[in-house]
């Protein structure tokens, strides 16, 4: 989280000294936490471990940033950039066997599990020409390609058997964006959509968002973001994962 908030104050820094410099320009920039509650199953050159009767994994609360960057230039894409912690631990004595990374994990062992998939976003999207101007900058529609790079690890380990087994895989995705915002003075309503679906893999990240600007250049949000994994044999990883859960974020907008 400190290195987030720390990138953040130089970014905004940054920001703000270029939104002087060139007023054309809006830079936001946030940072916030958000409640992340897997379901869903991993399957690393074994059978499927769901990953709350199998590892156990819990609900955790992790940190996310982002920066946002629009000009009128027409042709030449805006740019957002996101950084999102997923980090779940999980420790049981399992009930049923299964297999992972070609172990055998026997009933009645104790084991400890992790899984991590660290998400870095880059957006280039569009504005829909004249929209907000037409409608007096209360509605703005936004579409563009985002590459996700997700970076992940997953381990399952037993001193009862004496297993420690490990993979780390790293996914990049283009996928297609889709945003969507409307407001009234102090109050906007956001929505934004991430998907790619492709031989037998499916990513979706989708995300809605109250938010309230208490005075100029600042803004809180509470929203709730919506995640699914589908990977179908990458690096021996597949998994049905989904991650969901309301967030908190703050920022500032020039």
């Amino acid at each position: 989280m400190r290195k987030i908030l720390g990138l953040l104050t130089v970014v905004l820094f940054v920001s703000s000294t270029a939104a002087n410099a060139l007023p054309l320009l809006t830079i936001e920039a946030g940072a916030g936490a958000v409640q992340e509650q897997p379901s869903g199953w991993i399957n690393y050159q074994g059978t499927n471990a769901d990953v709350k009767n199998d590892l156990n994994l819990g609900d955790e609360t992790k940190p996310f940033g982002w920066v946002r960057i629009e000009h009128p230039l027409p042709i030449i894409p805006n740019v957002k950039i996101e950084a999102t912690k997923y980090n779940f631990t999980g420790s049981r004595t399992i009930t049923q066997q299964f297999q992972f990374a070609g172990k055998t994990f026997t009933a009645n062992a104790d084991i400890d599990s992790e899984l991590r998939l660290d998400q870095y976003d880059l957006t280039l999207y569009w504005g829909v020409p004249f929209l907000g101007l037409a409608t007096l900058g209360t509605t703005h529609l936004n579409f563009g390609l985002t590459l996700k790079y997700i970076d992940g690890y997953a381990s399952v380990k037993s001193s009862t058997l004496g297993l420690d087994e490990s993979t780390d895989f790293q996914v990049p995705l283009p996928m297609l964006y889709g945003q969507g915002d409307f407001g009234v003075g102090p109050v906007r309503v956001n929505a934004e959509v991430k998907w790619i679906g492709y031989s037998g893999n499916q990513f979706l990240d989708a995300k809605a968002e109250v938010r309230y600007s208490p005075i100029p250049l600042l803004f809180v949000g509470a929203g709730y973001r919506y995640e699914n994994l589908k990977i179908d044999d990458i690096e021996d990883v597949s998994s049905d994962i989904k991650i969901k859960g309301p967030y908190l974020e703050a920022g500032l907008s020039f």
